[in-house]
């Protein structure tokens, strides 16, 4: 099964012409907002899985610095999908409101295939799923235990065919024992390794990468078309 990412990064015209124009963007977003999150290859993996299986609707849970934004709203774009990004912005729960802006500041407000939800995704999660037909996922919101546990129970539970990506769970990011602020942090692994890993439902991989890339696909959804 791993061969089926080997296949993603061999496609070289396709990573040739993410590293010239989409990954150009990204270090444009870097030099006015200068915290990386995904790494080159991680934010090429999920590019690569999105025009490969061109979700109707592409569902981001916290869209903070907004670089993901930028690679992900391309992709889905590029074939006419819907991309939803939820991010809690100036609302008095968030714990970040100066860093939570790169959604606003790098994504157009007038483009008819973005979707920008403010507001607490935990809680908002069922109306969205009601509303659009989504299709794939992007954890990376609140990465407390319960809230990741909580988004990702809820989506199993509306339609377990949807395919769920989270980031945040590289091996040893998780430490229960150290209690933060904020509860146990880097939930996200430990939670996907529960739901996902030796289900024969899906496809687990995690790309152990700067924070790592974790991905859960239906196995139905591996045989998809090829690139657009």
């Amino acid at each position: 099964m791993l061969k089926f990412f080997e296949d993603l990064k061999l496609d070289i015209k396709q990573k040739e012409f993410f590293d010239k124009n989409i990954y150009t963007l990204v270090k444009s977003a870097l030099s006015i907002k200068g915290v990386r999150t995904l790494t080159q290859d991680e934010f090429f993996s999920v590019w690569s899985l999105i025009k490969k299986n061109k979700p109707r609707v592409f569902l981001e849970l916290g869209g903070q610095h907004g670089h993901s934004g930028i690679v992900f709203a391309n992709a889905v774009k590029s074939y006419g999908g819907t991309f939803i990004t939820v991010e809690l912005g100036d609302d008095v729960t968030n714990k970040y409101p100066i860093e939570s802006v790169g959604t606003l500041q790098f994504l157009p407000d007038d483009d008819p295939n973005i979707v920008k939800i403010w507001g607490d995704c935990c809680k908002l999660l069922p109306r969205i799923l009601d509303k659009y037909k989504v299709d794939m996922v992007f954890h990376d919101a609140d990465h407390t235990y319960e809230s990741v546990e909580g988004c990702v129970k809820t989506i199993l539970d509306y339609n377990p065919k949807i395919t769920q990506i989270c980031h945040d769970c590289k091996t040893g990011m998780w430490q229960p024992e150290k209690l933060t602020k904020y509860g146990y942090i880097c939930a996200e692994r430990p939670v996907f390794d529960k739901y996902f890993m030796n289900n024969p439902d899906y496809y687990y991989h995690v790309i152990e990468d700067g924070y790592g890339a974790g991905f859960a696909i239906p196995v139905e959804q591996l045989w998809k078309k090829t690139f657009i």
